[in-house]
């Protein structure tokens, strides 16, 4: 055997758990935070369309540096969300997502204004036995207001830097809530996690180049749109005609 098999073999075995288990090699920068670049769509712009185009230059090596995650494909999501403004110390929300097994995902974000970095915790697999304000304020120990429901309609692109490991996801995204003529298309480039043993610090300046990508490519398709860091939260609250700091006397409020 040769000298580079044998080292080959002694440094895998060192770490096998990470590197022969399917997801166990990804490890994720600043745990607990989502990173998010957001762009919002201003014309009639089909996401699906948008959506597929870019996925197929991801296919066709267009994007330098970067392939579709390993056993991933374009996504789509559509599913209910309901969420719950968060006022007080820990400002936020909280968003009530069934699953198919008629249980419940949790996200909560925890964050005082729109930004590219926000607190993100999930929970799977929780029952809701009745309602979900009183659930939620009994579990974290919060108050918080009902918003309106929406409808989440989300094709995800999951693509990898082949130098580096780190996925980034690109995410076309459609809001609409029934009964009211009000719509959030966006499309957002997220810090995902990062296939590799090592730590790096350089996905920043990769989730920017990819951000500026993304930019140039809406641009090059006639599409427009403007930068921002507007969240649903943020929409849903102009839907309703609130503002964040308008809530201290609304807590039973409900918004439909």
């Amino acid at each position: 055997m040769s000298d580079i098999y044998i080292t080959s073999l002694q440094m895998h075995a060192k770490d096998h758990v990470f590197l022969g288990n399917h997801q166990c090699y990804y490890r994720k920068m600043k745990y607990g935070t989502e990173i998010e670049y957001k762009y919002n769509i201003l014309d009639n712009t089909d996401p699906w369309i948008i959506a597929n185009e870019f996925f197929n230059d991801l296919l066709d090596g267009k994007i330098e540096d970067y392939v579709c995650e390993y056993g991933d494909v374009l996504q789509k999501w559509d599913y209910m969300n309901y969420m719950f403004y968060v006022y007080g110390e820990e400002e936020g929300y909280i968003s009530v997502i069934p699953q198919t097994n008629g249980k419940y995902l949790l996200k909560r974000k925890i964050y005082k204004q729109d930004a590219l970095e926000r607190i993100e915790l999930h929970y799977k697999d929780e029952v809701i036995l009745g309602s979900y304000k009183k659930f939620l304020e009994d579990k974290f120990h919060v108050t918080c207001v009902e918003l309106p429901p929406f409808r989440r309609i989300r094709y995800d692109i999951d693509m990898e830097n082949i130098r580096t490991g780190n996925v980034f996801g690109v995410f076309f995204d459609y809001i609409s809530i029934a009964g009211r003529s009000q719509v959030l298309k966006q499309c957002e480039i997220e810090y995902l996690r990062t296939r590799s043993l090592h730590e790096n610090d350089i996905y920043p300046e990769e989730q920017l180049e990819l951000k500026n990508y993304v930019s140039n490519y809406l641009a090059s398709h006639n599409i427009k749109y403007e930068e921002t860091f507007y969240s649903k939260l943020s929409f849903l609250l102009d839907v309703c005609g609130e503002k964040r700091s308008g809530f201290n006397n609304k807590k039973n409020r409900i918004y439909s």
